[in-house]
C-alpha cells in the first residue's frame, strides 16, 4: 500500500504513482482512520464547550437541546468525513496542478491526486499522536484550546494573549506537517518533472492557502465557543 511505503520508502511510491497511479485502496483506509479520529475527538470538543462558557447564559433545557443537536450533527459529521477528505484532496490537487502547469511540468492531475492521498497518512499520524497525548493526560483536564492541540507551535502561546489568526495559523505547524511538506516537495518534483525550486514554491503556496483557510475557520469556531 502506498500509505505504508510513503513512510518507509517514498521513492518507490513516487515511481509507482508516476507510472500507474492508484489511490482507491489508500483512500478507503484513510477514510476509516479519519472517521475514528473524529469519533474519539468528540469528547474533546464537548469538554472544550463545557469549559469555554459557551452555555453560561442559557437555561438547563436550552443547554440540553443544544448538546443533543450538537451530538447529532457530530455523528452526521462522521459519515461526511470521507466526503470532506476527498473534497480537500481534490482542491489541493487542483492548486498544485495549476502550479505545475505554470512551471511547464508533466501535468497529470490523477498522479498529483494519488500522491496527496498517500501523503495524507502523515496528517493522520499527526492527529493520532496528538489525540493519544490528550487522552493520556486526560480529557477531563482540558480547560482551553491549548490543552487540545499539544504538538503544534501554538502551544507556546496563550490564545487569550495572542492574535487569534496567528494562534490558529501556528496550530498548523508541527514536525509532522514539515514531514508532509517534504514528502510532497520531493514527490511533485519527481512525478511532475519540475525543478526543486519550483516544487518548493508550489507546495509552500498550496500549504499557505490551505492553512490560512483553516485558520479562518478555527477563528470562527473559537469565537462561537467563547461567546459569554
Amino acid at each position: 500500500m502506498n500509505i505504508v511505503n510513503i513512510i518507509f520508502n517514498p521513492n518507490s511510491v513516487y515511481d509507482r504513482i508516476g507510472s500507474a497511479p492508484k489511490w482507491k485502496c489508500d483512500y478507503i483506509v484513510l477514510s476509516v482512520i479519519f472517521i475514528c479520529i473524529t469519533y474519539f475527538s468528540l469528547p474533546i470538543q464537548e469538554q472544550l464547550s463545557n469549559n469555554l462558557n459557551a452555555f453560561s447564559n442559557l437555561s438547563a433545557s436550552q443547554v440540553k437541546l443544544i448538546k443533543s443537536t450538537a451530538r447529532t450533527m457530530s455523528y452526521i459529521g462522521l459519515v461526511m468525513e470521507p466526503i470532506k477528505f476527498i473534497i480537500k484532496i481534490s482542491i489541493l490537487s487542483f492548486i498544485i496542478y495549476i502550479g505545475v502547469s505554470f512551471c511547464n511540468g508533466v501535468k497529470s492531475y490523477i498522479s498529483i491526486f494519488s500522491l496527496l492521498i498517500s501523503a495524507s497518512i502523515i496528517t493522520a499520524l499527526s492527529q493520532l499522536v496528538n489525540l493519544t497525548i490528550v487522552y493520556i493526560r486526560g480529557v477531563e483536564h482540558i480547560t482551553n484550546w491549548n490543552d487540545a492541540n499539544l504538538i503544534a507551535l501554538n502551544t507556546l502561546f496563550d490564545y487569550d494573549k495572542i492574535n487569534l489568526f496567528l494562534y490558529s495559523f501556528l496550530g498548523g505547524i508541527n514536525v509532522f506537517e514539515m514531514w508532509y511538506m517534504l514528502i510532497l516537495i520531493f514527490g511533485i518534483k519527481k512525478v511532475c518533472k519540475i525543478t526543486m525550486k519550483n516544487s518548493i514554491a508550489i507546495i509552500i503556496i498550496m500549504w499557505l492557502i490551505y492553512n490560512i483557510f483553516i485558520a479562518q475557520m478555527t477563528i470562527m469556531s473559537l469565537s462561537v465557543s467563547s461567546i459569554p
